[in-house]
């Protein structure tokens, strides 16, 4: 049975002799997974092709019931990766290692495929801006998955006006009303436009320059803890940009 669709690579790894398992998102928001054969010989047609976050027209051929598929052929249709933007590349990394956690085989979900798709063309368009890109498909990756409730309102009075002052692990989005602090204290001031302007724009639309330079670091900061907190653990490709750019 052959199969063919397009997809994103994750992770290619060494598998058996001459063999390389390859993880994808296929289009439709899964997670999967196929061995290329070949692929350590120097005239492999497709080694070029299994880069994270390629954007690929990929065929499987294997049994219905069979859970690792062989990869008959991967035309590669974009590539993210630039040289000499190496914040740029460190971040495909993690997304990479983000996407290949948080998606899983046989559970659908469209909208995962089209947010890796819009920040690789975003990454690739824009490598100077891969920190906030990388905020931006964190803080998506949150919403889209339920670990983060809408800033919109607030959690307790669902009112739309007072500034956030805290996120809470029980009712998420707190405003100023029903969790007073002191001034300096809680989140920073203008958290709630911060995060509904990255709600409303696209990863190419996205200005740094428009966003405040206090606020930007310290709810991307937030976001970024509790997203590996979900996942269990931080990927090491998240420990290697850290260690680089002290993000």
């Amino acid at each position: 049975m052959y199969d063919t669709f397009y997809a994103l690579i994750l992770k290619p790894m060494a598998y058996r002799d001459n063999e390389t398992l390859v993880s994808f998102i296929t289009e439709r928001g899964s997670r999967g997974s196929g061995i290329a054969k070949g692929t350590k010989r120097p005239t492999a047609r497709w080694v070029s092709s299994f880069e994270p976050l390629n954007l690929v027209n990929i065929s499987l051929f294997g049994k219905e019931s069979q859970s690792l598929k062989r990869i008959t052929s991967c035309e590669l249709i974009s590539s993210p990766m630039l040289l000499g933007h190496l914040e740029s590349n460190l971040v495909i990394s993690c997304l990479a290692d983000l996407f290949d956690r948080v998606t899983h085989e046989g559970l659908e979900d469209p909208r995962l495929f089209r947010l890796l798709k819009t920040v690789t063309e975003g990454l690739k368009s824009r490598p100077e801006e891969a920190a906030m890109i990388l905020a931006y498909a964190e803080f998506w990756v949150l919403y889209l998955l339920g670990w983060l409730p809408d800033p919109k309102t607030c959690g307790h009075c669902q009112g739309l006006n007072e500034p956030f002052t805290v996120l809470s692990e029980e009712r998420g989005w707190l405003c100023q009303r029903c969790h007073p602090v002191d001034q300096g204290e809680g989140l920073p001031k203008g958290t709630k436009e911060h995060l509904n302007h990255l709600k409303s724009e696209t990863p190419i639309s996205l200005q740094s320059q428009n966003l405040n330079p206090e606020t930007f670091p310290i709810v991307s900061r937030l976001l970024r803890q509790r997203l590996l907190r979900e996942m269990g653990s931080s990927p090491k490709s998240y420990e290697v940009l850290f260690r680089a750019s002290g993000l």
